[in-house]
């Protein structure tokens, strides 16, 4: 049964595509969201643990990861809920070994505050620039899933990702974009199915969580086909990304419609690939989603367009905490693991099932737009294939999965001494300010912002 007053049921495929053709053609998506009735993350879960069946949500002992942890982004509540609330023994995944140590600090006190037992809180870094950090990370988790977990990962919450502003490749030669948010990811994922597979049971399927985004509606057209063929250009149409002789690439398009199209094709690679592997592997439940548009840090790079969009509206916008619901929602929501409609399901980020948007690129054998059956298939072999990766990638190694070890280093005890406080502009605000009739607290924000 649906908790917490959310639908188990995937909105109409027409009603869907309607919507996602007004975002486009208004470039607002926070205008089909609600920041004022959504909950925060700790508000959702308590609910949900109320309405659910006893033990159904809370998992003591087991074990999840969530990467791209920072304070003040959505990664650090999905992480703090399922420690504090689910119970779940946590890797923390992020680039900045500082800002880590920094959110388990956090996450402890939180405990404190709350009255609660200490949370086991683990701490890795981590780089979707580079497959091998991708690599020595997931062989870590492995090991320590194997040690103290009975082999078994739970749930694997895919948070992190950016979006590059400017043309730039990964260090193994894939444009930025795609190959952070899609392939990155994904290749993380592959190498953690044994694990996740092992924690399966006929009334329990761990989850793998993707953060996709309503940007996947803004480029529709990457092409399985020429990203197979030219991964510097992101599986862009012909004529969009160029390659220049020195190795680099340039947008041959506006630098704002470059780095746009190339982070909704990611995304659009990560819808995809979400609803195919869960065809391959049923005994897990794999979700991709759109957690809202949010005020945050993300997109930083994006310039003055971009702090006007999240700034200049921010009344409409989520704080990070109400970004976090949707993938809460798929990783402890009991309904995952048997309501048909929650298979391989793309949730929008009030954590209802949508249709995500058709693609837009061009089936060769057709010469029509691809049906979303055939381009997911079509897809596949850029993101998680049993037994093998992206084959069109190895030339950038010296053979299939001979990566060089990275140097993801693993750690859950707590920090020894005070962090140098970077963070004060981090700190919660208690301000508050009212908005055509309505008071909305800023307290979980966890930015420093002007009030309108």
């Amino acid at each position: 049964m649906p908790y917490v007053g959310l639908s188990s049921t995937v909105r109409d495929d027409a009603a869907s595509q309607k919507t996602y053709d007004w975002v486009k053609a208004y470039q607002l998506p926070f205008a089909i969201q609600n920041a004022w009735k959504q909950p925060y993350a700790k508000t959702y879960v308590a609910k949900l643990i109320a309405e659910a069946p006893d033990k159904s949500v809370v998992k003591p002992g087991k074990l999840a990861v969530v990467t791209g942890v920072t304070i003040g982004g959505a990664g650090y509540h999905m992480a703090e809920e399922l420690a504090l609330q689910g119970g779940f023994h946590v890797i923390l995944l992020g680039r900045n070994e500082g800002k880590l140590k920094a959110a388990i600090e956090s996450i402890e006190k939180e405990a404190i505050k709350r009255k609660v037992d200490k949370p086991t809180l683990y701490e890795s870094k981590f780089d979707l620039n580079a497959l091998s950090s991708a690599k020595a990370a997931a062989d870590l988790f492995t090991e320590l899933a194997e040690t103290k977990y009975d082999g078994q990962l739970c749930v694997l919450l895919n948070n992190a990702g950016a979006v590059s502003a400017k043309p730039r490749l990964t260090a193994d030669g894939i444009e930025a974009n795609v190959g952070w948010n899609f392939i990155a990811t994904h290749y993380f994922t592959d190498l953690l199915l044994p694990v996740l597979k092992e924690a399966a049971s006929p009334t329990y399927k761990p989850r793998v969580v993707d953060v996709a985004s309503i940007a996947h509606i803004f480029a529709g057209d990457l092409s399985p086909d020429r990203l197979s063929e030219f991964p510097k250009q992101s599986g862009a149409p012909e004529g969009r990304i160029g390659e220049n002789d020195d190795g680099t690439i340039s947008f041959l398009i506006s630098d704002m419609e470059g780095p746009k199209d190339c982070y909704g094709r990611s995304k659009m690679g990560t819808v995809a690939i979400t609803k195919y592997i869960q065809t391959l592997h049923p005994e897990i439940n794999f979700v991709a989603l759109h957690p809202g548009s949010i005020a945050s840090n993300f997109g930083g790079d994006m310039g003055a367009v971009a702090k006007v969009y999240y700034w200049g509206f921010y009344a409409f916008q989520y704080v990070p905490s109400q970004g976090a619901v949707a993938a809460l929602r798929a990783s402890l929501d009991p309904d995952f693991n048997s309501e048909a409609d929650l298979q391989g399901a793309y949730l929008h980020c009030d954590g209802n099932p949508w249709t995500p948007c058709h693609p837009e690129a061009m089936d060769p054998t057709t010469k029509a737009p691809y049906a979303m059956e055939e381009y997911v298939a079509a897809v596949a072999p850029w993101g998680v294939v049993p037994g093998r990766f992206c084959c069109s990638l190895t030339p950038f190694f010296s053979a299939p999965f001979l990566i060089p070890t990275g140097t993801a280093r693993l750690s859950w005890k707590p920090p020894t001494k005070s962090l140098p406080r970077l963070w004060v502009k981090l700190k919660p605000t208690t301000r508050s300010f009212v908005f055509c009739g309505c008071k909305r607290s800023l307290s979980k924000l966890g930015l420093c912002v002007f009030v309108v």
